[in-house]
């Protein structure tokens, strides 16, 4: 079962006319934007949504099993996608960092953690948005690896290239391990 609480994440989203825009997700919209994730026709990319993201959702609305299922059918998880092409679990940070020179706003999700406390204690608007900031960056940063992946077709990591199709984005991206119980406790969504 998981215990994970939700407190704020960020999507992106192409519009009818080819651009793309932001949207924040706080805890009251969650319900909404996960029946519009359910309702979605097409594949949702993310990076690590697959075990930790879309349970994550889905347990703070109360949702079923069967729903993390639907939602993992049609996500495309890069963190899952380069674990299989390259044998190696590698944080968005790190591969972000090394491919692209982006890196997370904060340290570490501890920083973030403590920073959404303070806010809840004191209700800083400058507290909230950094908050935001690191959040819609994870967003930024997991776009721009989706982008590097489809254009260069290859992976660069700890000195080894690792080259692919596009069309393996889809079927390695989607692999999900033999269900096991999950249990997590009182861990960070950051």
């Amino acid at each position: 079962r998981w215990n994970t609480q939700y407190y704020l994440g960020y999507s992106f989203e192409e519009d009818a006319d080819g651009k793309g825009h932001y949207e924040c997700i706080m805890e009251e919209d969650l319900p909404a934007f996960v029946q519009k994730m359910l309702d979605f026709d097409g594949y949702i990319v993310g990076f690590n949504q697959i075990y930790f993201d879309n349970p994550v959702c889905i347990y703070n609305i109360n949702g079923t099993q069967e729903q993390i299922d639907q939602l993992n059918a049609k996500s495309i998880d890069l963190f899952v996608f380069i674990h299989q092409i390259a044998g190696k679990k590698v944080g968005l940070n790190k591969i972000c960092g090394d491919l692209l020179q982006v890196t997370k706003t904060l340290d570490s999700g501890a920083d973030v953690e403590a920073m959404w406390k303070e806010w809840k204690e004191t209700g800083k608007d400058s507290i909230i948005e950094e908050v935001k900031k690191y959040c819609k960056n994870d967003v930024r940063m997991t776009t721009l690896l989706l982008f590097y992946l489809i254009h260069y077709k290859k992976l660069y990591i700890d000195g080894e290239d690792f080259l692919f199709e596009p069309e393996k984005l889809i079927t390695h991206g989607k692999v999900v391990e033999e269900k096991k119980p999950v249990t997590i406790q009182e861990q960070s969504l950051f």
